[in-house]
């Protein structure tokens, strides 16, 4: 009982709880719910969210879920006398949830960005609070300022935190208007981070994707005008989560920040709980929203009933809002009427919410239920496509506005409708114990089955419009095809459009996905995954795409599952996951049968990044084994195997393999693999002492890349030649090459291209005697980049040009620490180019540091071993006779 540590499964978690309640005396699970309402009572608990039910309990402990919620059963474990179990219990499930399957629809929070307009506002009850801190906030950003702000110091950022439904979301957006109102161009943006489930547990955007969609947004508002953005950034979850974003915004930008938990961030320049208001501002808001809709009956009664409902809204202003809602629908009625129904409602501690919900008519409740129980924000098309099957459509449009009217829904500026938490949990919680799972289930189908026949169209028509040729998704044939009678007028048929269609549906394409699991759709889960994955590795987004692939490959169709683990395993790889993907790339060859050559170029792909640099060239040189002759599988093998030969400083080998790529052109197979075998080719002459061979070949890539729409790497092939031109004793050209290359990586927010570049800029600074201080400026922003990356294959660079700074600067203290951390990154790689480097960059410190007989014996044990590359050896011999010559002088 109580193991834990040990559960592999939801399942294990459940057995768990359920030999905890055998071992009290089996309470009821309404005794449970009794015991977790006096828990949380006790404990100070928000008393405005519904409290769980029997059924909700009850489904804590059976077997089949999806999902549990950490919260609920975290309580339960501590009613049943075991808080010692909670922590344990809480990493388990955070590892079942968050590891190998990643799975779970409240793990995908959305990114939504909408502009508002710049216009005074005012918030009823609110009107000191706001005054104060816009005056707070615009001494703080005002031109006179004694801290007046730049776009490279931190942004003015205001906390705002406060239990849900108390209007925190309202005060930051009367507050952003406030402070726009007094600035000459300013742009304000909302940014809603959030799960659906309300989970506790759950796990946020990370920061970096944040601070770039919020920095994309900034700049598609301001065009060429300079502006003053102000972002007001909803439902934030941690103090590190904001300080992390904080970072990464300009500091011309003004932050406002809600949270439902106490936010203590140092950064900020004013933290504000924003509390219920008080029972007058409370009372006066009702009059001002309810009133218009009751009948008088006396000032007597009239004030006391004010009172009451005043009371029972618990001075929250969306539980306010909703009577206002309820009070339309009823005109006439007294306001006593009102308290005596809320009186009568037995569950539920914002008995407004509850009421609104129990007096909805069936179809309103069925359609708040399933946009409660849906992660992402859902348009009217959507809605419509989920309820095909029992509402017309003009039905459900009418049942969304009337949702609308009732201030249980709200629209966004882009269309897409979306619910309060505090709505949400209580619709949520009540569609467990009304809607069959089965009913919930067809309409997520329907929704899922809609969405990879879009996807898949939207795929087509967009791919059309690329230079780079998609790449092929082995499995199409393998699962349900997309459903054609289906109206799809909506995808636009230009490649553009349809390419922006699917950018902004990427959303609830990807957490319908997750549901479609919670509900043991197999078909379409892997119908997701078919018709997402081509889509999100063209954009990058390998965090979507790994959640979408491990979600098939745990919850998708049997027949599919070597597949979709060799989806997970890839970008299992491309997120840093490196031993995950190993685990899933053994496991598939463990199967029985020849293992299909792209899984050995794909775990050749992996060590390489990984570092395991001999292992990579092992499986890739098998595979050209196994295919002698030209084809798809020995050109993918050659494409991977010229980098790692590079790497292992085989440069004569990474020539032939380049050179019979160029030589068997297929067509099949991958442009970006082709680029990058260019490109190395490239580094491979440079290595070999044939400078302008190399500098050619450098350009054939960036034309290469330019032709075929690659432009990152277009951009890293950019990088490389100024790399080249350094080795040539040409900084000057390459500082100019570089300092475009690096333009242009910050510009396209990619992190990777950006280290390449970045440390291009700086080595073509300090050989060309540039300015230390910009140098430093461009290893900042790779050290920024690095901790985007996700894992260290590429920190040696940067290590090797923060020692070449310190050094510059004379602080040998710095450039030994470098080298030191260079070592630890390098040690069971393989990485033989870059162990040479360390020892030519260890002698260079020895130099510095005066022991001049030590700089010698580390170049010369280097020429005697016989390591490196030829342009390695040379850079070695010139350091001795450079050092011969200063004893001799």
């Amino acid at each position: 009982m109580g193991d834990f540590d040990e559960a592999t499964s939801l399942d294990d978690l459940a057995r768990g709880l359920r030999e905890l309640r055998a071992a009290n005396g089996s309470p009821s699970f309404g005794q449970i719910a009794t015991l977790i309402g006096q828990l949380r009572e006790a404990r100070g608990d928000s008393k405005w969210i519904p409290l769980p039910g029997r059924v909700t309990v009850y489904d804590a402990f059976r077997d089949g879920r999806r999902r549990l919620d950490p919260t609920l059963v975290a309580d339960i474990v501590t009613v049943l006398g075991r808080p010692d179990l909670v922590e344990p219990l809480r990493a388990a499930h955070a590892r079942l949830v968050r590891g190998d399957a990643g799975v779970g629809a409240s793990t995908r929070p959305s990114l939504n960005v909408v502009a508002l307009e710049p216009t005074t506002t005012r918030v009823i009850g609110r009107d000191e609070e706001l005054a104060d801190l816009a005056a707070r906030t615009l001494n703080e950003i005002a031109p006179h300022s004694s801290r007046a702000r730049d776009a490279v110091g931190p942004p003015a950022v205001v906390v705002l935190t406060g239990m849900p439904g108390v209007g925190k979301s309202a005060l930051a957006r009367a507050l952003a208007r406030k402070v726009a109102h007094r600035l000459a161009r300013p742009v304000v943006l909302e940014v809603a981070l959030r799960t659906a489930s309300g989970d506790s547990d759950r796990e946020p955007l990370p920061p970096h994707e944040v601070a770039q969609g919020i920095g994309a947004a900034l700049r598609r508002h301001a065009g060429d005008d300079e502006v003053h953005g102000i972002v007001v950034l909803d439902d934030v979850p941690s103090d590190e989560s904001l300080a992390a974003i904080a970072a990464r915004l300009p500091g011309d930008t003004t932050l406002i920040a809600t949270s439902r938990r106490r936010i203590r961030w140092e950064g900020a320049i004013a933290h504000h709980v924003v509390p219920p208001l008080s029972l007058p501002r409370a009372v006066s808001l009702i009059e001002d929203l309810v009133g218009p809709h009751v009948a008088e009956e006396g000032e007597e009664a009239d004030r006391a009933a004010l009172d009451a409902l005043a009371h029972r809204c618990g001075g929250l202003p969306l539980a306010i809002t909703v009577l206002a809602g309820q009070a339309a629908r009823r005109p006439g009625w007294f306001l006593s009427d009102h308290v005596r129904r809320l009186d009568t409602i037995e569950i539920g501690l914002v008995p407004a919410i509850d009421d609104s919900y129990l007096t909805l008519p069936g179809s309103h409740r069925q359609v708040l239920s399933f946009l409660a129980q849906h992660p992402g924000r859902l348009t009217s098309c959507q809605v419509k496509v989920s309820f095909a099957a029992t509402m017309e459509p003009d039905q459900t449009v009418s049942v969304l506005e009337s949702l609308e009217r009732d201030n249980l829904l709200s629209q966004d500026g882009d269309g897409r409708y979306d619910l309060h938490d505090a709505v949400r949990v209580a619709a949520a919680n009540r569609a467990l114990d009304e809607v069959p799972v089965s009913a919930h289930a067809e309409r997520v189908a329907r929704l899922a089955r809609s969405l990879i026949t879009r996807y898949s169209l939207a795929w087509e028509r967009a791919s059309q419009g690329l230079a780079s040729p998609p790449a092929r998704v082995p499995e199409r044939d393998d699962v349900p095809p997309p459903d054609t009678t289906l109206d799809v007028s909506d995808v636009p048929e230009d490649a553009a459009g349809a390419l922006e269609w699917m950018r902004s549906h990427v959303e609830v394409a990807v957490t319908t996905s997750q549901i479609a699991a919670d509900m043991d759709l197999p078909d379409e889960v892997s119908g997701s995954m078919v018709a997402l994955i081509p889509f999100l590795y063209s954009e990058e987004r390998f965090s979507d795409a790994y959640l979408v692939a491990a979600t098939a490959a745990t919850h998708g169709r049997p027949a599919n599952r070597l597949q979709h683990r060799y989806q997970q395993a890839r970008f299992a790889r491309l997120t840093g996951r490196f031993d995950e993907a190993r685990r899933l790339l053994q496991a598939i060859m463990n199967e029985p049968g020849p293992t299909p050559s792209w899984l050995a170029i794909e775990r050749g792909n992996l060590e390489a990044l990984a570092g395991s640099v001999d292992e990579s060239i092992r499986v890739f040189e098998g595979v050209l084994a196994e295919h002698p002759e030209p084809g798809e599988a020995r050109t993918a093998a050659l494409e991977g195997v010229v980098q790692v030969y590079v790497a292992a400083a085989r440069c004569e080998d990474a020539v032939a393999a380049a050179q019979e790529v160029a030589e068997h052109p297929f067509l099949d197979t991958s442009l970006a693999g082709r680029l990058l075998s260019i490109d190395f080719h490239a580094l491979a002459l440079s290595e070999l002492e044939q400078p302008r061979a190399a500098e050619r070949k450098a350009r054939d890539a960036i034309v290469f890349g330019t032709k075929h729409g690659l432009d990152r790497l277009r951009v890293m092939a950019t990088a490389h030649l100024a790399t080249i031109l350094n080795a040539q004793s040409k900084p000057r050209r390459a500082l100019e090459i570089a300092t475009g290359a690096f333009r242009e990586a910050l510009e396209k927010e990619d992190p990777a291209i950006t280290v390449f570049a970045g440390c291009a800029l700086a080595d073509s600074i300090l050989a060309s005697q540039g300015d230390p201080a910009l140098a430093e400026r461009a290893l900042d922003e790779v050290r920024e980049a690095l901790a985007l990356v996700g894992h260290d294959a590429f920190e040696p660079d940067y290590r090797f040009a923060r020692a070449d700074l310190a050094l510059a600067l004379k602080d040998t203290d710095a450039a030994r620490r470098h080298l030191d951390r260079a070592r630890g990154l390098l040690h069971g790689r393989q990485d033989r180019l870059n162990e040479v480097r360390l020892r030519l960059h260890s002698g260079l410190l020895e130099r510095a540091l005066g022991n001049t007989d030590a700089a010698q014996r580390i170049w010369q044990g280097l020429l005697e071993d016989s390591v490196g590359t030829p342009l390695q050896r040379t850079e070695a011999r010139t350091l001795l006779d450079t050092l011969v010559t200063a004893r001799g002088a």
